[in-house]
């Protein structure tokens, strides 16, 4: 479907002469694959339009992807962006799950943002090599791969990606700390302040940052007592732990309760939206 959509928005700046720059920053707000978009971001850079802001691509995520790219342009999807000009610190790659020890290396050259999809990845596409990502330097944060295949909740994926990361890299290797918590908090915070170019202002709580926090309820006898409460909160805790939420200083979550959303408006409009598709798709 993107794919078309890209086509067809190629197409119009074509035909209407619609301004290349204006199409670049359409792409750059925009997610793109490998195998679909590849001849438009050739097209834009070669015409030497760039706006600054951060691009999204979903990279290395099945080896299908991998194999299209060493067929076609006899590289693999890493060194051919990057022979493209992609690669670059304003670039966010989901999934990275194909990735060689070159791929790495270059990418974290390259000051590449990464994202892990834990539950997403696990299920369809294979293991990550997030430690060695990780050893390279480069600034790896987590995802949810949208809101069909799961329930939208880091402290999941933080644990998905600790125990899977245990098992495929540690046991083998008689490693338990190949993937520790204060790690896992620290990509699922710090990691998504990069991810999005804004990790100078959000990503931890410091002087000078933005105050964009959670506080999670402690006092819970799944948390509580604890000897480390950074290992619990990540072996332990989940998102309906999580009481209130603050955004730029402003609380948008009290005790549970949005402040800033009709949260049951939400849930009728979007039960009515899904009955109409299933019912277009039947």
């Amino acid at each position: 479907m993107f794919a078309l959509i890209c086509r067809k928005v190629f197409i119009k700046s074509l035909f209407i002469k619609q301004s290349v720059t204006e199409l670049y920053t359409f792409l750059s707000r925009t997610e793109f694959l490998v195998r679909s978009c590849l001849i438009i971001w050739f097209f834009l850079q070669n015409t030497g339009c760039q706006t600054p802001g951060t691009k999204l691509a979903h990279l290395c995520e099945h080896k299908d992807e991998v194999s299209f790219c060493l067929q076609n342009y006899q590289k693999r999807p890493a060194e051919f962006l990057d022979e493209m000009g992609i690669l670059g610190p304003n670039l966010l790659t989901a999934h990275n799950v194909m990735l060689s020890d070159h791929d790495i290396a270059l990418m974290a050259e390259r000051g590449v943002k990464m994202i892990h999809c834990p539950r997403a990845n696990l299920s369809n596409h294979g293991f990550p090599k997030a430690p060695q990502i990780l050893e390279s330097g480069a600034s790896v944060g987590l995802g949810c791969d949208g809101a069909a295949p799961s329930n939208l909740d880091i402290f999941d994926e933080m644990k998905a990606l600790r125990y899977s990361m245990i098992a495929y890299w540690g046991l083998p290797s008689f490693n338990p700390v190949v993937m520790t918590c204060p790690t896992l908090l620290k990509m699922a915070s710090q990691g998504g302040a990069n991810a999005i170019g804004h990790g100078d202002i959000l990503g931890s709580v410091e002087e000078g940052k933005k105050v964009d926090l959670i506080l999670v309820n402690i006092e819970q006898p799944h948390i509580t007592p604890t000897q480390n409460l950074v290992n619990t909160i990540v072996d332990a805790a989940n998102g309906h732990d999580v009481m209130d939420s603050i955004i730029n200083g402003k609380l948008v979550m009290k005790n549970r309760e949005v402040l800033t959303l009709d949260e049951e408006r939400i849930r009728f409009e979007a039960t009515q939206h899904m009955n109409e598709i299933i019912k277009r798709a039947y």
